[in-house]
């Protein structure tokens, strides 16, 4: 069994600048290129002579800090920071500890910390996303304005996959698990089916209703780009399973069963049984018990 499927790009997540940032700030230094892995409190970009750093969201930062606040955002804030490596007490209050700390995160980037009214963690110096992992495929370019259309980079964090549709007869032949041979040009790989969703009707041209799979996509084909055709084959399984000849099956009101021959000149046995896959003029059938291996069945 064949069918055509293509590379899809893995979910993205557009960083932009915290609430409270300058409006319509203007780059004026990037640090990150494409193919850039993210990571934790890694200074992005100079926008409107702020800094833009990288902080997990998971962090619930929502307000500017001084010496001598309190709260369950300054404790969450302390934890992460001795997750990142940086030596401070974990009590809910910013003590000198949590200052030098957080000063540290801007004179280890070369840059100075803030200095404003007293304050010293400045909440919207900070960029945030859901996700702990990814890789950068967009970064903003210098002298250009960051807004929603053209945010300060996009992360990847979902690996490209190859999304395919079946129809309701082929997606009886397949389930998730089971590896498919990937053709690409001249190139080929084999990874699992990692999902299979409900029936879709078509919604477009040249595209049957059925159900969409998802596939990953093989290590060797990594460098495969969004919108790169592929074609996809169901590897033949290497297990035995047990089989009847196609002729041997007999439908009735929507289901299959089989005539088993009795023995001493009794009348033949009608047994139920599930078709899952046809193939050289067999039929494998789901093993239920009722009928085994060696049984003599009726033909025609």
């Amino acid at each position: 069994m064949t069918f055509q499927g293509g590379v899809r790009e893995g979910r993205i997540v557009n960083l932009e600048p915290n609430r409270g940032f300058p409006s319509n700030p203007r780059v004026t230094a990037v640090f990150v290129k494409p193919g850039d892995p993210y990571e934790e409190l890694r200074l992005l970009a100079m926008a409107s002579g702020r800094p833009l750093i990288t902080m997990a969201g998971s962090v619930p930062i929502y307000r500017d800090l001084r010496l001598g606040d309190k709260g369950h955002d300054v404790l969450v804030l302390q934890n992460y920071l001795r997750g990142q490596g940086y030596a401070l007490a974990a009590t809910g209050v910013m003590g000198v500890d949590s200052i030098h700390a957080v000063a540290r995160i801007y004179t280890e980037r070369g840059l100075e910390p803030p200095t404003d009214g007293g304050v010293i963690f400045r909440y919207s110096d900070f960029v945030q996303m859901d996700a702990s992992a990814g890789t950068i495929i967009t970064a903003a370019s210098v002298a250009q304005i960051l807004d929603e259309k053209h945010p300060i980079a996009g992360v990847r964090v979902e690996p490209k996959f190859i999304s395919s549709r079946v129809t309701v007869d082929q997606k009886t032949r397949v389930a998730v698990g089971d590896r498919l041979e990937i053709f690409s040009d001249e190139r080929h790989g084999s990874a699992p089916i990692m999902e299979i969703g409900p029936f879709a009707e078509s919604a477009q041209a040249g595209v049957p209703a059925g159900h969409d799979v998802r596939v990953e996509l093989p290590t060797n084909l990594i460098d495969l780009e969004p919108g790169q055709p592929v074609a996809l084959s169901k590897t033949p399984s290497t297990q035995s399973t047990l089989a009847v000849p196609v002729l041997a099956i007999r439908a009735e009101n929507g289901s299959g069963h089989v005539l088993r021959k009795s023995r001493e000149g009794a009348p033949d046995e009608r047994v139920p049984v599930e078709v899952i896959d046809q193939a050289g003029g067999w039929a494998a059938i789901v093993d239920s018990g009722s009928v085994l291996e060696g049984d003599e069945v009726r033909i025609g």
